[in-house]
């Protein structure tokens, strides 16, 4: 669970990124960018923190990103960028794998919890 928390309060921080350099006109464009091999770096970053404050940096993350979606303009919300992993897409639609990222996680969490 805590590796899980780890990644998602990574990842929360990395999508908004995107989604506010899309907004700005700027290209995040990373050759050869490896999905698994940064969400491992990010994780093992994360590796020697608590599970509170892991907490504590998802719940600053989602603040933020609250904080980003406010000051968005209706106009930049279609605005087409590059994600590194998911190729062209807009900046809404990057704001919106956010919590359905999260919400996957976290059902397989549930689920593995189950067996």
């Amino acid at each position: 669970m805590k590796e899980t928390l780890a990644h998602l309060a990574s990842a929360e921080g990395s999508h908004r990124q995107v989604a506010q350099a899309i907004a700005a006109g700027q290209t995040v464009d990373v050759p050869d960018f490896d999905l698994d091999a940064w969400n491992a770096a990010q994780v093992a970053k994360r590796r020697q923190r608590s599970i509170d404050e892991i907490l504590e940096e998802m719940a600053v993350e989602r603040q933020r990103t609250l904080n980003a979606l406010q000051d968005l303009e209706n106009e930049a919300l279609d605005r087409q960028g590059l994600h590194p992993a998911l190729g062209e897409i807009t900046e809404l639609k990057v704001f919106r794998i956010i919590p359905i990222h999260e919400r996957w996680h976290l059902e397989e969490q549930r689920e593995q919890r189950g067996q």
